[in-house]
């Protein structure tokens, strides 16, 4: 399995790192036309898995991290020339404890961004629209609810990396947070652009044609794995590696 460097994490946040737009995008169309079919297939089984955890409200969100990463263990496994099974799209879910502090970060952040928007509405709808605390009310509705959405999707925009340091490099929940903030301020407004960008490639399937969604979300997953792997991992080495480097240099000088 690809290995996060603790090392080349620190180089990354000190130095900061070359944004490659293009490969990244280019790249996720790549493995995902090697396999095409298991990762469409497996986004269809986890789309009804998570419709059946609506059952339990909350249940929906803590699934969204294991799943997620089940896209970037079969795209290593697929850039690996290995054979793919179905069975490994589920290795997200080893970490489901850590998964589930980053889930309730956001379950916090939500209610905090939220429950003021909720308490808005509501104050709003009770009043008379002709009344002049109805005008303004349903003036700043919609200037609220765009700064609910800015809120809701920094949140999610911060947190980026912390998934792919859980599973790749053996963070903790919230040390994964933390050291995600810091590598997304390192290119914030090409990260920014690159996650829109293949945001509105994840949703084309949906609105285009629902069964759509079936493949362009996960190439668009993929896509956001393949800047982690860029980033952290293809960028640089294990400190195994560098032992071994170490060690092969020593004998091939003696």
């Amino acid at each position: 399995m690809p290995f996060i460097d603790r090392l080349r994490v620190d180089e990354v946040i000190r130095n900061g790192y070359q944004f490659d737009f293009g490969g990244y995008i280019s790249r996720g169309f790549q493995v995902f036309g090697k396999e095409w079919l298991m990762f469409s297939l497996y986004c269809l089984i986890s789309t009804f898995i998570m419709i059946a955890s609506l059952v339990t409200i909350i249940g929906f969100f803590f699934l969204i991290f294991p799943i997620y990463m089940g896209y970037a263990i079969a795209a290593d496994k697929v850039e690996a020339g290995e054979k793919l099974e179905l069975s490994d799209f589920f290795g997200g879910f080893k970490n489901f404890g850590a998964y589930a502090v980053i889930t309730l970060l956001f379950i916090v952040g939500y209610l905090l961004i939220f429950t003021p928007f909720l308490l808005y509405f509501g104050f709003a709808s009770l009043s008379d629209l002709d009344s002049y605390f109805g005008i303004v009310s349903s003036s700043l509705f919609f200037v609220y609810f765009f700064v609910v959405f800015i809120g809701f999707y920094l949140l999610m925009f911060c947190v980026f990396f912390a998934p792919f340091l859980i599973h790749y490099g053996g963070y903790s929940g919230i040390e994964a947070i933390k050291t995600s903030v810091k590598l997304t301020m390192k290119n914030f407004w090409w990260q920014a652009l690159f996650l829109f960008v293949t945001g509105i490639i994840g949703g084309v399937g949906q609105y285009l044609c629902i069964i759509g969604m079936f493949a362009s979300i996960p190439v668009s997953v993929i896509m956001n794995y393949m800047l982690v792997k860029s980033v952290l991992i293809d960028g640089g080495s294990s400190e195994l590696d560098e032992i071994g480097k170490s060690g092969n240099d020593f004998y091939a000088k003696s």
